[in-house]
């Protein structure tokens, strides 16, 4: 009985940490990818209309 608990909490352990392991790899990657991403311009305002004056 106790071989096949072993079994069971290597099998468990190995998803476990493949799972952590992709997770991890994924967060990462995402991290990386949105600090290389351009940053978006900031539209510059409107310049208001400024009449020529003549004398």
């Amino acid at each position: 009985m106790a071989d096949w608990m072993n079994l069971a909490a290597l099998i468990c352990a190995g998803v476990a940490s493949t799972g952590f392991g992709l997770l991890t790899a994924y967060g990462v990657l995402r991290l990386g990818f949105r600090m290389m991403r351009p940053q978006q311009k900031r539209t510059a305002m409107k310049p208001e209309l400024q009449v020529a004056r003549t004398q």
